[in-house]
């Protein structure tokens, strides 16, 4: 995974990777400095077929052929499908209302962003923009690193190493370590929204829908 950290784009390490090469124990990571309470926390994993549904509602009230911009009209509309369509299944996955009104705000969000680009490229003449580029754009817009700061001390070496965390729309999706002069940034989506999957899926049909390929 590639995000825009400190200014500038960064290519994670995965987490085992960097565990080998600084010989640090299975337990760094980022539950060692930021546990999570999983008390009330939605679950989507035995919720594939209401999913499935909800991405069918979302796809059937897409319209199809509109302009570039006449899609910026309806994302607001699309948006309320989906919120519909996700309270409609949330006795299966159990969202807390803030939670169900973040997924909305972000579904919109990648929504418009998608309709501006497709707005920009068509006024330039160019084919309809990569869905991928315009939602990792999105996403590094939500990506920032935390203000706490974790002290730990290497096990072996005993230096001492500056942790925060490093989150995005989805959570916490790794770490920030600074050891020394030097700076690593290294992937754990262990602790993450486990919903990305499916909302990239989903969005990525919208967005060929919006585009005039559908994928259906």
């Amino acid at each position: 995974m590639q995000l825009v950290l400190d200014g500038a784009p960064r290519l994670l390490t995965p987490m085992r990777v960097f565990r080998a090469v600084y010989a640090l124990p299975e337990t760094f990571t980022i539950t060692l400095f930021e546990p999570k309470d999983y008390s009330g926390l939605g679950r989507i994993d035995a919720a594939g077929a209401a999913l499935h549904a909800l991405s069918q509602t979302v796809l059937a009230a897409a319209p199809a052929n509109l302009s570039p911009t006449a899609w910026i009209d309806q994302v607001d509309r699309l948006a309320r499908v989906f919120e519909a369509a996700l309270v409609g299944i949330n006795d299966q996955i159990g969202l807390r209302p803030a939670e169900v009104g973040f997924a909305v705000a972000g579904f919109a969000d990648v929504c418009r962003a998608y309709a501006y680009a497709l707005i920009r490229a068509a006024a330039a003449s160019e084919p309809p923009p990569n869905f991928i580029v315009v939602y990792g754009a999105w996403l590094n817009d939500s990506t920032r690193i935390g203000g706490m700061v974790y002290p730990y001390n290497h096990p072996q070496t005993g230096d001492t190493w500056r942790i925060q965390m490093i989150l995005n729309a989805y959570g916490r999706v790794g770490l920030r370590v600074a050891i020394g002069a030097g700076v690593h940034y290294v992937l754990d989506t262990s602790l993450a929204c486990p919903a990305e999957g499916f909302m990239v899926g989903l969005l990525r049909e919208v967005a060929a829908r919006m585009a005039g390929h559908p994928t259906k």
